[in-house]
């Protein structure tokens, strides 16, 4: 339902968090797996702090929506929340929700918006992060 290479529609562009994100998922029955890139707006990875794994994850497949988290490597570490939902199982699938700092009510969060980019993660896109 989730696994595959998800691309960003739109720049993000708030104080706290920028570029494109990419999302590579792997989906295994109730359990989801993987990381988050960060891309500038011309998709260029960041050279540090260039993706994160996506951590305590919950899925409800139910409303095809999952919660996950990833921690940036900045000083002192930054927790995003990812609570996204799947739109249009079809021909054009979408990733649509939010994204919004952990512990922060300060800053709003920001909407974002994924599409299928491929079902399968190839070798040569995976990759090991910092963090």
């Amino acid at each position: 339902m989730f696994g595959g290479m998800w691309e960003s529609e739109t720049t993000l562009d708030a104080s706290w968090l920028s570029g494109r994100p990419q999302l590579a998922i792997g989906h295994f029955g109730p359990e989801l797996t993987g990381i988050v890139r960060f891309r500038d707006e011309d998709l260029i990875p960041r050279p540090v702090c260039g993706c994160a794994y996506l951590d305590q994850v919950d899925v409800d497949l139910t409303n095809q929506r999952f919660i996950a988290t990833n921690e940036l490597c900045d000083t002192p570490p930054t927790v995003l929340i990812w609570d996204l939902t799947l739109e249009d199982q079809g021909a054009d699938p979408r990733l649509v929700g939010e994204v919004r700092r952990a512990n922060d009510d300060t800053s709003p969060a920001v909407m974002v918006s994924f599409r299928l980019d491929d079902r399968f993660v190839p070798d040569d896109r995976r990759e090991l992060c910092d963090r």
